[in-house]
């Protein structure tokens, strides 16, 4: 089961929209949000059989729905995630 999440920064109302966890008949799919740590930009990663898995900062569940986290646009603490939808 998955869970779409939306982050939003209250400091400089940066958004990014993202899939976490799998749907149902996908087993070679599991979506995660990640910080790339070349571009500081997020991401939505397929995490199997990820190969470059060191170019990532990865968010997991205890982030989401959680507040102070890195906003790679304003660099600030101020980025929140929201669950919306399950899927």
């Amino acid at each position: 089961m998955g869970v779409r999440v939306k982050a939003k920064c209250t400091n400089c109302n940066y958004e990014f929209r993202f899939k976490y966890g799998t749907t149902k008949g996908e087993y070679l799919v599991y979506m995660a949000p990640a910080l790339n740590i070349e571009t500081l930009e997020f991401e939505n990663i397929n995490t199997i059989n990820l190969k470059d898995k060191w170019k990532y900062s990865f968010y997991d569940v205890d982030n989401l729905n959680s507040e102070n986290n890195y906003c790679p646009k304003c660099k600030q603490h101020e980025l929140q995630f929201r669950s919306t939808t399950f899927y």
